[in-house]
């Protein structure tokens, strides 16, 4: 049924309805109703354990075919989350998730905030937080989805995500900045996006058919022309995929082609959508039919094996084709 096998507080949207600490040394597991085998609190959760080093399940967190079913929310801020198994979302939309909302309150405005995420095992969920994310981290990330900054109390930004292992098939969505996307292993059919500044992005395998791009917003639109991207790391090959700061694809659909162009927004004169510096270990390559590019107004440093691109110091629209499709490009200013 309905909410059945729920723990929940907050009935009374005029009251708080916090939880302090909930552990669960077992497993969460939605049903057939909306919400059930779920977690909600009507207002702030202070920490929530599931799972147990010493009987670990390998599906700790588990949606159903119910609407939120096997699912962690607050009406504000989640301190501390930890996780000792899998997380994995059922057929219903949001079930197995985690869920952070923003309120407004007599008590004050609650921006619905995540502090830090530990998973043991494999997410292929939803992580959703209206406000910031402290930090997340998981073994391995299967097709699931993260989302900040969808709220309007509070800073949609990021401190460090880390995955152990690979990064396959996600959807990240950051609304300010991102301190750093770390990736044990390869990186696969992946976008970020990112509405503000990127610090740095590690990833020690390969990263393949992916996007990583800064100025953007959750739905793809390129709207921050000032956007940044720190220190890029790859330790194995790059393939089919874009680093992009600050510019937009052009008519074309793809990046690294002449139609590129500045994102649209307020664009300050002093400042130019900029990336630091890339490192590749291992090689470049393409697709066929298709165009792929290291984009921004400004590209400072470039080495792909042991080889280093001449990048001129400041900005002058140069463009240096590393292979067949793949291309740094630099915007118009």
């Amino acid at each position: 049924g309905r909410e059945s096998g729920v723990l929940r507080s907050g009935l009374d949207f005029g009251q708080p309805g916090a939880m302090s600490a909930v552990v669960i040394s077992g497993t969460i597991t939605g049903g057939i109703g909306d919400g059930s085998g779920s977690v909600i609190a009507g207002g702030t959760l202070g920490a929530i354990t599931v799972g147990s080093t010493a009987a670990p399940a390998a599906d700790a967190v588990k949606g159903g075919d119910g609407l939120f079913s096997g699912s962690i929310s607050a009406r504000g801020k989640i301190s501390t989350v930890k996780i000792t198994g899998n997380v994995l979302a059922g057929i219903g939309a949001d079930s197995g998730a985690l869920l952070s909302y923003e309120r407004s309150a007599a008590e004050g405005d609650l921006p619905g905030s995540l502090g830090s995420v530990s998973i043991s095992g494999n997410f292929a969920s939803h992580v959703r937080a209206d406000g910031a994310l402290g930090s997340l981290t998981t073994t391995a990330w299967t097709g699931g989805s993260l989302l900040t900054g969808a709220g309007a109390l509070g800073d949609g930004s990021a401190g460090t995500i880390r995955i152990r292992g690979d990064l396959t098939q996600a959807q990240i969505s950051i609304g300010g900045k991102l301190k750093l996307l770390s990736v044990g292993d390869d990186t696969t059919d992946t976008t970020l996006r990112v509405l503000e500044d990127i610090s740095a992005l590690t990833f020690a395998g390969d990263v393949a058919t992916s996007s990583l791009l800064a100025g953007f917003t959750a739905n793809g639109a390129a709207v921050n022309p000032d956007a940044r991207i720190g220190t890029v790391t790859v330790g194995g090959n790059w393939s089919a995929s874009n680093l992009v700061a600050g510019v937009a694809a052009g008519t074309d659909g793809d990046f690294g082609t002449t139609d590129d162009v500045k994102a649209t927004g307020e664009d300050l004169a002093t400042i130019l959508s900029r990336i630091a510096s890339v490192t590749i270990r291992g090689t470049v390559s393409g697709a066929p039919g298709e165009d792929f590019g290291f984009v921004a107004q400004h590209v400072a440093k470039m080495k792909v094996g042991t080889t280093v691109h001449p990048l001129n110091a400041l900005a002058d629209s140069q463009v240096i084709a590393i292979v067949a499709g793949v291309t740094i490009r630099e915007a118009g200013l």
